[in-house]
């Protein structure tokens, strides 16, 4: 009995040390208006959860996750669960990656590609992973609710961002998204986040500290008079 209790001890202690999280504000026009928090089970699993705060939670309460598994080996993914709750709209869709490269929506409707894809949670683990000489206007597929295309970084510059009262060297990217094909399933409007993210209006630009371990330190992303800056705590 003392040999099964150490061991589930031992079980429960490396499963939870495994399990790591970095917590972000979203902020428009300097006002905060969201957390968001990034959870990472091991190197293939991470679910990103938004809430709102403050005066933003009242006008629009915001409970949204993003649940993204990848292919650690390849940055591709493997299966997405996206659950949002805003404004009393609610919407989820699971998306699994077949090994025939099918895309399968809710356990019914597929969508067969010629190759493996990201979507932007994937790009982002790629891109902590990688140099800008290995990323630099390089074309990936894309996929987002059914829309086909293609993303790219396309690196800017490297330069000290302070975080914490710390200057961090960082690498700079803008990130470009092209969709080639309609959408097979409907986005549900009121996810501003996501539907400001996957816009062709859109500019995204993302600053990655230089680190032995890189973060994201910085996320912004501007659509229209609106700028969104998700920024790390």
């Amino acid at each position: 009995m003392e040999g099964i209790i150490r061991n589930l001890i031992v079980s429960t202690f490396f499963l939870f040390s495994n399990i790591q999280s970095q917590s972000y504000s979203i902020s428009i026009f300097g006002y905060e208006i969201a957390n968001l928090l990034i959870e990472s089970k091991g190197p293939e699993e991470n679910i990103f959860s938004v809430n709102s705060i403050g005066l933003a939670d009242f006008i629009w309460p915001t409970n949204n996750n993003y649940n993204t598994v990848i292919d650690s080996s390849t940055f591709h993914l493997k299966e997405y669960h996206y659950k949002i709750n805003q404004m009393n709209s609610k919407s989820e869709f699971i998306l699994k990656s077949s090994t025939s490269k099918n895309l399968i929506y809710n356990k019914k409707d597929t969508l067969s590609l010629d190759t493996p894809f990201h979507n932007f949670f994937t790009l982002i683990a790629l891109l902590k992973k990688s140099s800008p000489r290995d990323l630099d206007i390089k074309w990936y597929p894309y996929e987002s609710f059914g829309i086909l295309g293609r993303a790219r970084f396309i690196w800017a510059d490297s330069s000290n961002l302070f975080n914490t009262g710390d200057s961090i060297m960082c690498d700079h990217y803008r990130l470009d998204i092209e969709f080639l094909e309609k959408d097979i399933f409907e986005l549900n409007e009121s996810d501003h986040l996501i539907n400001s993210l996957i816009s062709d209006s859109s500019v995204r630009e993302l600053w990655i500290s230089k680190e032995k371990e890189p973060r994201v330190l910085l996320f912004k992303l501007k659509k229209d008079f609106l700028t969104f800056d998700v920024k790390i705590l």
